[in-house]
């Protein structure tokens, strides 16, 4: 319930038995999709007369298990399902705590690379292209594809280090006083 009609939720649901769903009777009351800020989803739920915040994510915005980096660097994203009680005024209209969540489970994802990749980087390599990733996933699983990918990797940057670059490029070109020369 965690996200409407999604392809996690489809395939989580495939393999999950229908004697497991049979036993959470929840209604979904609100839902809140995918924020990549916050790297995590939100669901308010009501069973049994209780109300539930649900949080799926980025593991380790939802609990301090250790071994998540062991799954990362493996190259796989490591999603957790959390939840916690809340009371009868709960709404996700507002700021809210999603905080000490109780941690339900995890679900690692593995994504391959495409057969074409180490061939297209060998190639930018002889070119003398530098390659570059520039990710919203772990480092853990940065590196393990920059490896996977021929090792050819320059650097690895997360999503929120480019918009901080972006932001002081911007702000570059928009300066009256700077000029740009071009070489010929």
């Amino acid at each position: 319930c965690l996200e409407k009609k999604g392809s996690i939720d489809i395939a989580i649901n495939k393999k999950i038995s229908s004697e497991v769903l049979e036993k959470r009777q929840g209604n979904l009351l609100d839902f809140l999709p995918f924020d990549p800020k916050k790297r995590r989803r939100w669901a308010l739920i009501e069973e049994n007369s209780q109300k539930y915040l649900l949080v799926l994510g980025a593991a380790e915005e939802i609990t301090k298990n250790k071994k998540i980096s062991l799954w990362e660097e493996k190259g796989f994203r490591v999603l957790a399902l959390g939840i916690k009680k809340v009371p009868g005024n709960f709404s996700l209209e507002k700021d809210f705590d999603d905080k000490n969540l109780e941690c339900l489970g995890m679900l690692t994802l593995f994504d391959p690379l495409r057969e074409t990749v180490k061939e297209t980087v060998g190639l930018a390599k002889k070119l003398g292209v530098a390659i570059k990733i520039i990710t919203g996933d772990s480092l853990g699983v940065a590196k393990f594809v920059a490896q996977e990918a021929g090792g050819v990797v320059r650097g690895i940057d997360h999503g929120r280090e480019v918009i901080k670059i972006r932001n002081r490029v911007f702000e570059i070109l928009t300066d009256p006083q700077i000029v740009f020369l071009n070489r010929h």
